[in-house]
């Protein structure tokens, strides 16, 4: 399982693997065995070997643990100059859109121990939100921390969703978690029900759950430029102020917004419970 934390290593795989011949390349996606309709049949390599990369890593494909087991037996030449290039990340995890985080990350050492142990000590608060300025590191901070430092054996299923991304919606995030996290029937179900079935699994399973950028799910920080708002000044007054505050922390997704409130509630209960 590779984990492309690096644009650099996505392009190094992509290419490699595209210039097999086209034989070679059959050979590795028949002993792989994606469902009928993952892979063209025919076609430039290229577009096959992104589809057939995008399934390995998806919530239904075989994992990178397989994917190179297939590649050292098939193109064992291969092997040596991926291994160069690639991390390895815990079969079962979910991490959707990559972190495109530099080498030799250093520092943070109180933030990494900071979420080390309210992860593993912290039983009253099972939702942490992580809050500075945009430029300050608290997504390169996070991915350092789940791929460097989480014990894939406490934590067999983590996913990672990034809402900077392209259609990175909430609802295309629900859609993905249900098919992770649930799988089955969970995926035709209504949204609605797609949501309760989430928060569901949330409370069974031991699965931690990172949604960076979050704040692109709000109505103040949905525009591409929310990362440069600031207080303006202006001659409103303090009334105006606090209704344009609180409308601007209402979520774009109705979907969104219920599953805050119906998680912090679901803390609360826990909390009540202890």
């Amino acid at each position: 399982m590779v984990d492309f934390s690096n644009y650099k290593t996505r392009i190094k795989l992509t290419n490699k693997l595209s210039g097999l011949p086209q034989a070679q390349l059959n050979e590795i996606i028949f002993a792989l065995n994606p469902p009928p309709g993952t892979i063209a049949e025919q076609g430039p390599n290229r577009e096959r070997v992104v589809a057939l990369l995008q399934w390995v890593e998806g919530p239904i494909g075989c994992g990178w643990e397989t994917f190179l087991e297939v590649i050292h037996g098939l193109c064992p030449e291969l092997v040596p100059q991926l291994a160069s290039s690639v991390r390895i990340t815990p079969q079962g995890w979910f991490l959707v859109h990559p972190y495109g985080m530099l080498p030799h990350f250093t520092g943070r050492k109180a933030e990494l121990q900071m979420l080390t142990e309210w992860l593993t000590k912290d039983t009253i608060h099972p939702l942490l939100v992580l809050r500075a300025l945009g430029g300050f590191g608290k997504s390169a901070l996070t991915w350092h921390w789940i791929t460097e430092e989480l014990q894939p054996k406490d934590w067999p299923q983590v996913m990672w969703w990034s809402f900077y991304e392209q259609l990175a919606s909430f609802d295309n995030f629900l859609r993905s978690a249900v098919a992770y996290l649930i799988g089955g029937s969970a995926q035709t179900l209504p949204p609605s029900q797609q949501l309760e079935q989430l928060l569901l699994a949330v409370q069974q399973k031991r699965v931690l759950l990172v949604l960076d950028g979050f704040e692109r799910g709000l109505r103040a920080y949905g525009s591409m430029g929310a990362a440069y708002q600031g207080n303006e000044d202006g001659e409103e007054n303090a009334a105006d102020l606090a209704m344009e505050n609180q409308l601007g922390r209402d979520c774009i997704s109705p979907l969104a917004d219920q599953f805050l409130r119906k998680l912090a509630w679901i803390i609360h209960e826990c909390f009540l419970k202890q």
